[in-house]
């Protein structure tokens, strides 16, 4: 999935997590992280906060290795002139 998210194929993520819960195999924080950095590197900030909202419904919680995917988005808003996001 990381490599995906470089690529900024947030679809081929979102196809990938789709299978996994079919599967029964629940996506963790780096599944979401990844996604995160997806919408961010295709400069989709809305697509990314929608990602950390299924992250934190789907009960993966915010701990300190997981801040990766925050920082993600927050370096996004700083990056476009949107400090009062951060």
């Amino acid at each position: 999935l990381k490599c995906y998210g470089q690529r900024d194929d947030f679809l081929m993520i979102e196809k990938w997590m789709r299978r996994m819960k079919a599967r029964g195999v629940a996506p963790d924080m780096f599944s979401y992280g990844a996604l995160v950095q997806s919408y961010v590197n295709a400069k989709d900030a809305r697509g990314a906060e929608k990602a950390l909202d299924a992250m934190t419904s789907s009960g993966c919680t915010v701990v300190r290795s997981n801040t990766f995917a925050y920082n993600t988005l927050m370096k996004h808003y700083a990056s476009e002139g949107e400090a009062s996001k951060v």
